[in-house]
């Protein structure tokens, strides 16, 4: 991927241009925190035990000091439910959600530009290639949060329909639908 990371990255495509985060138990809320569990996941900082409980098996990188209000929480509870993390940064603590959001932003570059992130998700799309491990996940959350189509043509929308029909054959997006059928419980 670029040097951002797939929460970053999320952020920068659904929220960084509105400049504001959403209120409530929103759709692009949730898809955050699942971006969060997902790059903690991936990059092996949690386990996720018995598809219902997460727990910490690595220290939090400096390069990802922005996970650490949900990396903070679970050295705090050890193993717990993954709906009880959501359920606290949405809702019992909504506070939370405007840390993370902070957190996200004071990690990301001064000049961040979205065209060079949706030019190469586009391109990832619009290629021959199968899709990569890393912007199937990004493409899959901008998917699930209705954002992905608006970055492409009515003509494209069908190379992208047959490359989301791909990507849902993976096992990436096999991981992703379990982390998000867990926390949506």
């Amino acid at each position: 991927m670029n040097e951002l990371q797939l929460t970053q990255n999320y952020y920068v495509c659904t929220i960084h241009e509105k400049d504001k985060f959403p209120k409530g138990f929103s759709k692009t809320t949730g898809i955050l925190i699942i971006a969060c569990m997902i790059e903690l996941y991936q990059c092996k900082i949690i386990d996720l035990e018995n598809k219902n409980y997460v727990k910490l098996v690595n220290p939090l990188p400096d390069e990802q000091k922005y996970l650490s209000s949900i990396y903070d929480y679970l050295v705090k509870k050890g193993k717990c439910k993954i709906a009880t993390l959501v359920a606290y940064f949405n809702i019992t603590m909504p506070k939370y959600k405007n840390i993370i959001i902070n957190e996200i932003i004071q990690s990301l570059p001064k000049e961040v530009d979205i065209d060079i992130i949706i030019e190469k998700i586009r391109k990832e799309i619009l290629g021959d290639k199968a899709v990569s491990t890393d912007y199937s996940i990004l493409i899959m959350l901008l998917y699930h949060n209705d954002v992905l189509k608006s970055y492409f043509s009515e003509v494209e929308n069908n190379t992208l329909d047959k490359k989301l029909e791909e990507i849902k054959k993976s096992p990436e997006y096999l991981e992703f639908i379990r982390i998000s059928e867990t926390i949506a419980k």
